[in-house]
């Protein structure tokens, strides 16, 4: 899994990654069966593969419209009205929190 995360041609986030030994990188076991473990270069490579994937994210909003009742959901879909579902909107072209 190490290998495949270090090789920067794969892309996507990882999602959820079960594993023992998180953050530990030495040697364990008993003096007849020593093993490594490489649990903090694991998880490190799993944060940078999901860095490496954020561009899908919203940096920016620009608003092609100055009506003030438009409001958008994250996905960019016009809402008919003001949100009553508590969530993070688009407003004025400016991410918006709706409590």
């Amino acid at each position: 899994m190490l290998d495949y995360l270090k090789d920067e041609t794969h892309t996507g986030s990882t999602g959820i990654v079960f594993m023992d030994f998180a953050g530990v990188d030495k040697s364990l076991g008993t003096s007849q069966d020593i093993y490594e473990v490489k649990g903090l270069q694991l998880v490190q490579a799993l944060i940078a593969q999901n860095f490496r994937t954020m561009s899908a994210a919203i940096t920016s909003v620009h608003s092609l419209s100055t009506d003030a009742e438009e409001w958008y959901d994250l996905q960019g879909r016009k809402l008919a009205t003001r949100p009553s579902t508590p969530g993070i909107y688009v407003h004025l072209g400016r991410k918006t929190i709706v409590k």
